[in-house]
């Protein structure tokens, strides 16, 4: 469920309790990967880095938490496993959960294949109206792997998680395949938003009704994903299956929209999502729909009581 996130924390108030903290806090016992002077230090735990800044009393924590609980982000992240995470950061931390303070955040979902999600991928065509963009491969990688839209507070992201652990060496069986959908966060008023709060926290992110949302969330940011597939034009006019067609075509909406009027533009939509939803339900879904909404299930837990 939550994969990268940024905590920023407070020092204890004097300067007795600082040293205090740092010769004890079990995770200030990783790994000193760098020193710039003697004001600000870096510390490697279980994936994460940690910077702590002396001279204005402050720390920040970023990595991925599912890699801190887990070893590796590729697996189910559950709920359970989520509220575990957190309070054991927070111990290893030596610090209130409720005093860490998250800026920036990743949730998302790991959904199991058994084919190459590759088509999948090469299919999308916008989220929303942001247009969905391929990322230029590495050296390495035989086609783009993953394909995001961007907006100003956070990005919405797909890509071949399987392949692109392949070619880090990882040892992912061939029939083993992962898609990977996530919406990161940059700037966490763009969630705090939604959710109606004024700031989120460690110990937030552990709570079962806050991982529920996020889970909500992600179902509406996988609703407006939109993808080229197979019109079905069963009883349309000609000029209504032209529309449909004519639909995927962003470049000409963006044209239309320049050249008509906000009116005629609106009636056009309004006119198209009818037809949209029309086909969508004359053809069979998708199974990757079906797969994410199980995975949100097993995410919760309910797949595991249902079946015990």
């Amino acid at each position: 469920m939550i994969d990268e996130v940024h905590l920023h924390f407070s020092f204890p108030s004097n300067s007795t309790s600082v040293e205090h903290w740092v010769h004890t806090c079990p995770a200030l016992q990783g790994t000193l990967t760098r020193q710039t002077r003697v004001e600000q230090v870096q510390y490697r735990y279980r994936g994460l880095q940690i910077d702590l800044w002396f001279a204005q009393g402050r720390g920040r924590v970023k990595g991925s938490l599912h890699s801190f609980a887990q070893g590796h982000n590729r697996g189910l992240f559950t709920f359970s496993a989520v509220k575990a995470a957190c309070e054991q950061l927070a111990n290893d931390l030596a610090l209130p959960a409720e005093t860490l303070k998250v800026y920036k955040l990743e949730i998302g979902v790991n959904l199991k294949l058994d084919t190459s999600p590759a088509s999948f991928l090469e299919s999308l065509i916008s989220h929303k109206r942001k247009p969905f963009w391929p990322k230029e491969p590495h050296d390495k990688e035989p086609r783009p792997l993953l394909f995001y839209a961007k907006y100003g507070d956070y990005k919405i992201k797909m890509y071949d998680k399987a392949t692109y652990h392949r070619i880090q060496g990882e040892a992912i069986p061939k029939n083993s395949e992962l898609l990977r959908f996530e919406v990161r966060y940059h700037r966490i008023r763009a969630l705090l938003r939604p959710l109606r709060i004024a700031l989120l926290t460690l110990k937030d992110l552990a709570e079962p009704k806050l991982l529920l949302r996020f889970s909500e969330i992600l179902a509406v940011h996988w609703k407006h994903c939109k993808r080229r597939e197979p019109k079905n034009f069963t009883g349309l006019t000609p000029r209504k299956c032209e529309l449909l067609s004519a639909g995927d075509d962003q470049d000409l909406t963006a044209h239309l929209r320049q050249l008509k009027s906000v009116s005629w533009n609106t009636k056009r939509q309004c006119e198209l999502n009818k037809l949209q939803i029309g086909s969508k339900r004359r053809r069979p879904p998708h199974p990757f729909d079906q797969i994410f909404q199980q995975t949100l299930l097993c995410m919760q837990g309910k797949a595991a009581e249902k079946n015990g």
